[in-house]
């Protein structure tokens, strides 16, 4: 519970702060899909009677449909929705089947590393956007040429941030367990 607790509240604050950053640098048509990336984190932990395993970023999973981890990724997308305005749900919708999905991948994949972390942040926000993207359509906003270019710099942009900010929630993620804070436990290979 800790741990929902203090993600969703970190991802409030990262998704507020984050976003006020970037219109201050007067990017306004992209967007940082922080949400996504804790989403991706919690989905990728490997959890053995409460101890982080610090080399497994995909691992064995206890299960595919983790209640807090599904509990993160619905609440985080509804902070997401709540702030970022739109159609109301399709970012619980986005994180919620992102979870899962990550989640599935996790138990079948061992990857580590800042450039498999990009390169699943990258492939997530597409295919979060993707959902986004269909859902507009149902609604009666088609996708234009140029909505393309935003969904692929904003999966670009959050596939470069993803690094630094899975190494933060791993620092974190080892507070709330209060493990020994020694260098291999915090180090991403």
């Amino acid at each position: 519970m800790r741990r929902v607790i203090a993600f969703v509240v970190l991802g409030f604050l990262l998704i507020t702060l984050l976003g006020a950053l970037l219109h201050a640098f007067g990017v306004r048509w992209v967007s940082l899909d922080v949400g996504l990336i804790i989403v991706l984190h919690v989905a990728m932990l490997d959890r053995r009677g409460g101890v982080y395993r610090a080399p497994v970023v995909f691992g064995t999973s206890r299960g595919l449909f983790d209640i807090p981890g599904v509990v993160t990724a619905l609440a985080l997308g509804y902070c997401a929705d709540v702030i970022g305005g739109g159609l109301k749900g399709i970012h619980s919708l986005e994180l919620g089947a992102a979870f899962l999905v990550a989640r599935l991948i996790a138990r079948q994949v061992y990857l580590s590393g800042g450039l498999s972390q990009s390169f699943i942040t990258f492939g997530a926000a597409l295919l979060t956007s993707a959902l986004t993207l269909g859902v507009r359509w149902l609604v009666g906003v088609p996708p234009t040429l140029a909505t393309f270019g935003v969904v692929v710099a904003q999966a670009s942009l959050t596939a470069l941030v993803a690094p630094p900010v899975m190494r933060l929630l791993r620092f974190i993620d080892a507070r709330i367990y209060a493990e020994p804070a020694d260098s291999s436990s915090l180090r991403l290979r």
